[in-house]
C-alpha cells in the first residue's frame, strides 16, 4: 500500500506537471510555431545527449544509496565526477560554439552552457532523494520546476520577446531552483570519499551508461537526426505528437521510480518471490493509460493533435506510431527497472544494447527514406524489439506472471470507449473546447468500464481511498 500511494502521489504529480507542460506546449505552439518549438526541441535533444555521461553517474547513485551503506561517501563521489563531467562538456560547448549554433540553427551556445551546469546539479539532487525512497518528494520539486520554467518561458517570450533564447533561459532557471530545493532537504551530509566509493559507483555506471544512452536515443536520437533532414516546422509537429504519447506513459513512469528502490532492497535480502509478485503487479497497471490512449489516437488523433493549431493536424498518422513506442517502451522500462534493482547490470547491458543498435539502425536507415515517418516507425519498432528482449532476458532472471486478464480488460475498456468516442465526436462537431470535452468524456467511459471489469483495478481504487477520511466515509 505504501509502494502505490507513492505511486499515485507521483501520478498525480506528474499529471499536474503535464497539465502544465502541456500548457507551455500550447503556448510555444500557438504563439510562437511550430518553427520555434522545433529549434528549441533540438536543443532540448543535444542537451540530452551531452548529459549521457553524467545520467550513467546518477543512476548509479540511486543504486548505491538505495542500498544503505555508505551514503555520505557515495554523495560526495557522485557529486565531484558530475561537477568534472560538467565543467567538461560546457568546455567543449563554448570552444565549438559555431557549430554547435549552426546545428540548432540559432545563436544561443551561451544559453546552453548555463542550462548544463543547472541541469546537471538538478538531476544529480532528484538521484540522491530517490536513492533514498523520497521519490514523491523528487516528483513533487520537478513539478515546481516545471511550473516555474512554463511561467518564465511564457514570461520571457511574450514579455521580452526573447524568443528562443527566452525558452532556454526559463529551462535554466527552473533547473536552478529544483536543484536548490532537492539539496537543501536532502538529510544526509557529505563525507569524503575514499577510492573504493569512486570504484562502487563505477562498477555499476560501466553496465548503466549503455542504458542511459539507450534512454535518451530512443527519447531523441529522432529529433537529432530529423533536425539534419527535415524543416523545424516539422520537427514541432512531431514533438508535439510525442508529448501527448508521452503524457499517456506517466503512470507507467511512476510505477517504475516507486518500485526501484524497493525491488532493490528485496534483492538484497534475496526475496525474489516477493519481486516477482511486485513486477506482475507493475505489469497490471503500466498500459492502463497508454492503451487506451492509443485507441483514441487511432479514433480521433488528428482532431486532438489539432488544439494546438490546425497545422499540427497532419500528424496523426506520427502520433499512433508513438503511442505504440510509449507503450512497448513502458513495458520494457519496467524489465531493465528490475534487472537493475536486482543487480544484474550485465543483462540490463544486453537488453540496452538491443534497444540501442535496434533504435541507431532503424532511425538511420528509415529518416533519410521516410523522413519524418521514418523516424516514427523506427523509434515505436526498436521499443517493441527491446520489450521482447527484456521480457525474454528478465525470464531467466526471475519468474515473470504477465496479467492477460487485467491487460485484457483494458483493451476491452479502451474498445467501449473508442464506440463512445466515436459518436461523440460526430455528435458535438469541430473545435478545441469540444475537443477537450470528448477527451474528458472519453476517460470517463473508460474508467467506469474499466472499475465494472476489473476487481483488481477496483480493489486497489477502494483501498487506497478508503485511507482518506471522507471518501473512506462514502466508500
Amino acid at each position: 500500500m505504501r509502494l502505490a500511494k507513492t505511486s499515485i502521489v507521483l501520478f498525480l504529480s506528474s499529471q499536474f506537471s503535464t497539465i502544465v507542460g502541456f500548457v507551455g506546449t500550447f503556448y510555444i505552439a500557438s504563439y510562437l510555431g511550430s518553427e520555434v518549438l522545433g529549434t528549441y526541441s533540438v536543443v532540448v535533444g543535444m542537451l540530452f545527449w551531452l548529459y549521457l555521461p553524467a545520467s550513467a553517474i546518477d543512476s548509479a547513485v540511486v543504486k548505491r544509496v538505495s542500498e544503505g551503506t555508505n551514503q555520505e561517501e557515495i554523495i560526495s563521489a557522485g557529486f565531484l565526477i558530475n561537477t568534472a563531467i560538467a565543467l567538461m562538456t560546457v568546455a567543449g560547448v563554448l570552444l565549438f560554439s559555431p557549430a554547435v549554433e549552426t546545428y540548432v540553427n540559432h545563436p544561443v551556445s551561451l544559453e546552453i552552457a548555463v542550462l548544463i551546469v543547472c541541469w546537471f546539479a538538478a538531476n544529480f539532487a532528484s538521484a540522491i532523494l530517490n536513492g533514498q525512497k523520497k521519490v514523491a518528494h523528487a516528483s513533487i520539486i520537478w513539478t515546481t520546476g516545471r511550473i516555474i520554467r512554463t511561467g518564465l518561458q511564457i514570461g520571457l517570450t511574450y514579455l521580452l520577446t526573447l524568443g528562443v533564447a527566452g525558452l532556454i533561459w526559463g529551462h535554466t532557471i527552473s533547473f536552478f531552483v529544483a536543484a536548490v530545493i532537492a539539496f537543501a532537504i536532502n538529510p544526509i551530509k557529505p563525507a569524503w570519499p575514499s577510492k573504493k566509493h569512486f570504484k562502487s559507483l563505477y562498477e555499476y555506471a560501466r553496465y548503466s551508461w549503455l542504458g542511459q544512452i539507450s534512454v535518451q536515443a530512443f527519447n531523441w536520437l529522432d529529433t537529432v537526426i530529423l533536425a539534419i533532414f527535415v524543416s523545424s516546422s516539422l520537427i514541432g509537429v512531431y514533438e508535439v505528437a510525442w508529448t501527448m504519447a508521452s503524457a499517456l506513459s506517466i503512470i507507467s513512469t511512476s510505477i517504475t521510480t516507486t518500485l526501484f528502490p524497493t525491488i532493490s532492497e528485496l534483492s538484497d535480502d534475496k526475496r525474489y518471490d516477493k519481486v516477482s509478485e511486485l513486477l506482475t503487479e507493475g505489469l497490471s497497471f503500466t498500459g492502463i493509460f497508454t492503451i487506451p490512449g492509443l485507441a483514441g489516437a487511432i479514433a480521433v488523433g488528428p482532431r486532438v493533435l489539432e488544439i494546438y493549431g490546425s497545422e499540427y493536424g497532419q500528424g496523426g498518422t506520427i502520433l499512433i506510431l508513438l503511442v505504440v513506442a510509449r507503450l512497448t517502451n513502458a513495458y520494457n522500462g519496467l524489465f531493465k527497472n528490475t534487472i537493475n534493482a536486482i543487480d544484474r547490470p550485465d543483462i540490463g547491458f544486453r537488453i540496452n544494447a538491443v534497444l540501442l543498435v535496434s533504435n541507431v539502425i532503424l532511425n538511420f536507415s528509415l529518416i533519410p527514406i521516410f523522413g519524418w515517418y521514418g523516424a516514427a516507425i523506427g523509434t515505436a519498432s526498436s521499443a517493441t524489439i527491446g520489450m521482447l528482449f527484456g521480457y525474454y532476458w528478465v525470464n531467466q532472471s526471475i519468474p515473470i506472471y504477465v496479467p492477460y486478464r487485467e491487460i485484457g480488460y483494458q483493451v476491452i475498456a479502451s474498445l467501449v470507449m473508442v464506440l463512445a468516442v466515436s459518436g461523440l465526436s460526430k455528435m458535438l462537431g469541430s473545435g478545441r473546447i469540444r475537443t477537450v470535452v470528448i477527451v474528458f468524456l472519453a476517460a470517463g467511459f473508460y474508467s467506469v468500464v474499466l472499475l465494472a471489469l476489473s476487481t483488481t483495478v477496483r480493489e486497489k481504487t477502494i483501498s487506497i481511498l478508503s485511507d482518506y477520511p471522507y471518501v473512506g466515509a462514502l466508500l
